[in-house]
C-alpha cells in the first residue's frame, strides 16, 4: 500500500505545471469552500508541525514556504496571531484589508502611547541547525508621526537566551543579578545632530560598531528613555552617560544640567565632561563640591553619573525612565569639539556609590 501511494505521488510530479495549477484552482461554490478548509489544507502540512488550536491553521498555513538557497522553512504570522497592546481597541489600532498582504487583514495603528507587538512560534516547527532572523514587515501611512523618537527595543528570546536590538545593549549585573541596560549613541535625541555630530566606527573597545562624535556645535543637548519595565523592579538605579574626551578638545569645561525622571519624581543635577577645574576669574558661582565629576571604567571609558531613582515594581509597570542633558539657561554659547560618546548606561545604584 505504501509503495503504491509513493508510485503515485511521483506520476503527479511529472504531470505539467500548467496543468496541475489548473486542476489544483479553486473553483466557484464547493470547491472553494473545500479548498479553504482547515481539514483539506492540513493534509499539505510538514509531519513535525506541532497541534494547532482550532482557527490558527488558517493563519499559518498559506505563510509557510521554503527557503530557495536552503530549503529550510520559513513561516510568517499573521497581525492576528500576535499580541498587540491595545490591539482590540477600535480606537487605538483598527483591522483592514489589503490587496497586497499574504493574510486577509492587517493591523492599522490610530493612535497609541506605548506601543508594543510581540509574538511567538514554536521551535520544533523549525529546522535545526540553522541560523535565523526575524523581521517585522510594515508600511508607514502619509500621514504617520511620532516614529522618529525614541527607537524602539526589539528582542528575539529563545530558551531564555536574548538577543536585543543593535542599537541597545542588555546584561546582568554579577552582584544583584538586576537587569542592566545601556542605550547607543544610535538610541538617543541629539541636538543638531547632522550638524554638529558625526558617527564614527570602532572595531572594539565599545558594546556598540559606532559611537557619536562631536566635531563642532555651540549646543550640547541629548535626551533618551527606556521603559521602566525593562528594569528589575523594587531595585535603586543610576544612569550614566558613558564617553571619552579627545585630546584636542575645546569648550567642554563648561557645566551641563542633568536629570532623571520617572513618572512625576525627578532628580537634578550638574555635571562637567571634563576633568580641569571649573574656577576661573569669571566662574566665582561655581562651586566644584556640587559639580559630577568624570570618572574612569575599567574599560577605559569615562562616565559622569546623571542622576538616580527607584524601580517599584507594578507601580511604574507604565512609566518611563527620561533622561536629559543640556546646557544652563542663560548661559553664553561657546563652541564645543572633541566630545566621543558612547551611550548611556542603566545599573543598579551601589549603596555608598
Amino acid at each position: 500500500m505504501e509503495m503504491e501511494e509513493e508510485e503515485a505521488a511521483c506520476e503527479i510530479a511529472r504531470l505539467p505545471e500548467e496543468l496541475l495549477s489548473s486542476r489544483c484552482s479553486p473553483s466557484p461554490g464547493r470547491g472553494t469552500r473545500a479548498a479553504d478548509s482547515d481539514a483539506v489544507w492540513s493534509c499539505f502540512l510538514p509531519c513535525d508541525l506541532p497541534r494547532l488550536p482550532r482557527g490558527e491553521l488558517s493563519r499559518l498555513l498559506q505563510p509557510m514556504w521554503l527557503d530557495r538557497e536552503n530549503g529550510a522553512k520559513c513561516y510568517m504570522l499573521s497581525a492576528r496571531a500576535m499580541h498587540i497592546s491595545w490591539g482590540g481597541t477600535p480606537r487605538y489600532w483598527r483591522w483592514i484589508p489589503l490587496t497586497d498582504s499574504r493574510f486577509k487583514e492587517c493591523a492599522e495603528l490610530i493612535n497609541v502611547c506605548w506601543l508594543e507587538i510581540c509574538g511567538k512560534i514554536p521551535k520544533k516547527m523549525l529546522p535545526t541547525n540553522t541560523n535565523y532572523a526575524a523581521y517585522l514587515v510594515y508600511k508607514i501611512a502619509d500621514r504617520s508621526y511620532g516614529f522618529d523618537f525614541p527607537f524602539q527595543e526589539a528582542s528575539v528570546n529563545v530558551g531564555g537566551s536574548i538577543t536585543t536590538h543593535p542599537h541597545q545593549s542588555m546584561w546582568l549585573d554579577r552582584e544583584t543579578g538586576f537587569k542592566c541596560y545601556m542605550l547607543s549613541g544610535r538610541a538617543l535625541q541629539i541636538a543638531y545632530l547632522t550638524r554638529s555630530w558625526h558617527w564614527i566606527s570602532l572595531t572594539g573597545g565599545s558594546r556598540f560598531s559606532e559611537v557619536a562624535g562631536l566635531f563642532r556645535g555651540y549646543h550640547l543637548a541629548m535626551c533618551g528613555k527606556v521603559p521602566c519595565k525593562m528594569l528589575s523592579g523594587n531595585s535603586n538605579y543610576a544612569a550614566y552617560i558613558v564617553f571619552v574626551v579627545a585630546e584636542d578638545s575645546h569648550g567642554l569645561v563648561s557645566v551641563q544640567d542633568v536629570s532623571v525622571r520617572v513618572g512625576g519624581c525627578q532628580s537634578t543635577r550638574q555635571v562637567c565632561f571634563h576633568s580641569t577645574s571649573l574656577l576661573g576669574d569669571d566662574d566665582d558661582y561655581y562651586c566644584e563640591d556640587e559639580i559630577e565629576m568624570p570618572q574612569e571604567r575599567a574599560d577605559g571609558w569615562m562616565e559622569l553619573e546623571l542622576g538616580e531613582f527607584y524601580n517599584e515594581e507594578g507601580s511604574n509597570e507604565g512609566d518611563e525612565v527620561c533622561f536629559s542633558l543640556v546646557e544652563p539657561k542663560g548661559d553664553k554659547w561657546l563652541s564645543k569639539g572633541g566630545l566621543i560618546v558612547q551611550g548611556i548606561e542603566i545599573r543598579p545604584k551601589k549603596s555608598g556609590c
